[in-house]
């Protein structure tokens, strides 16, 4: 429970006897500072909970682990409702927020499998005329993006995000995944998500520390591309043909990084198939009293017997094969061209 919270509810604040430090999801230490025994009203059912009190928490009251149990709440995903003390309330696991509205899709949409997409999504003008009406000195809105009730397809995930939009605008966008193996058909004006405007949120005017900070970013983002560059030419040289035309630049970048970061498992030549690493002990398991196989070798032209033995030389210089005079066994070799 946020400390200002408490206060507005007039609760009593007594010292906690928790000894082990609270932490957020990035590390911070949460200021605590005491305990607080309010009462939770369920429906027609009252609660008494006792919650830590925390300074600077930006959410009212956020119910732990230890409420879910000691109200037996089962969280019900696919109906969006959630259920206390064996069903005995039930209550929709998403109220409806004024600052908030269905997010619909602009046009028809197939997602392919195992594939993320951004969405282009369409703010309804209504939304927009009550936002502008509410925050009338505000040009550009803060909101959340969170998957709606009701999910596009039974396949596909939408990720909850922070957007940032201008008064007047009239679309935005949400990120889709479809996780399965078949393609996702979303028809036009399908709900997709909810959109939840986030009215305290401050906007900050654009300083000189922020247009240096940008320079900063643009100076690194030129630095990559250089580093790039210089990586898609060392790759050149493994051998590795690399056609930027037909990828897109961002991908191509990631794609670059990821096979310059694992140059190593790339062979040059016959030695490097012989690294340690590479090397996997293998049985040949035959059974009992079994007949030897020998096959007569296959005949080869003049072109076929030079390339043959070239390329056993280097496998015996690599020391990946050996002669052996004395084995009973022969397998002819194929050659293919």
């Amino acid at each position: 429970m946020s400390l200002a919270f408490a206060r507005r509810l007039k609760t009593k604040i007594t010292p906690s006897s928790l000894q082990d430090k609270l932490v957020t999801a990035d590390g911070s230490t949460l200021q605590r500072r005491g305990t607080a025994e309010v009462t939770v009203q369920l429906c027609h059912l009252q609660v008494r909970h006792r919650f830590e009190v925390i300074n600077g928490l930006r959410n009212n009251v956020i119910f732990g682990v230890d409420f879910l149990q000691n109200t037996h709440c089962v969280l019900d995903i696919q109906n969006f409702q959630v259920y206390f003390y064996d069903q005995a309330v039930i209550l929709p696991l998403l109220e409806k927020d004024e600052n908030s509205t269905v997010l619909r899709t602009i046009g028809h949409t197939v997602v392919p499998p195992h594939t993320e997409m951004i969405l282009p999504v369409k703010l309804p003008s209504t939304f927009m005329a009550r936002m502008t009406k509410n925050m009338p000195q505000k040009q550009q809105f803060t909101a959340v993006v969170e998957p709606s009730n009701t999910p596009a397809h039974h396949n596909c995930l939408v990720a909850r995000a922070v957007v940032l939009f201008s008064s007047t605008a009239s679309t935005t966008l949400c990120r889709l995944l479809n996780f399965s193996d078949s393609e996702c058909i979303i028809h036009k004006k399908t709900p997709v998500a909810n959109i939840t405007v986030l009215p305290n949120v401050v906007d900050t005017p654009v300083t000189d520390d922020d247009d240096k900070e940008r320079r900063s970013i643009h100076n690194q983002t030129q630095s990559a591309e250089n580093l790039s560059h210089e990586k898609v030419l060392y790759l050149q040289g493994l051998g590795i043909r690399l056609n930027e035309d037909k990828i897109p630049p961002d991908i191509f970048t990631d794609f670059v990084i990821l096979l310059y970061e694992f140059r190593s498992v790339f062979a040059t030549s016959m030695a490097d198939l012989k690294e340690p690493s590479n090397l996997i002990p293998a049985r040949i398991i035959t059974i009992p009293d079994h007949k030897p196989v020998r096959m007569r070798p296959y005949r080869l032209n003049d072109h076929m017997r030079t390339e043959l033995d070239k390329q056993l030389d280097q496998l015996l210089q690599s020391g990946i094969i050996e002669e052996d005079i004395d084995s009973a066994y022969a397998s002819p070799v194929v050659i293919t061209v």
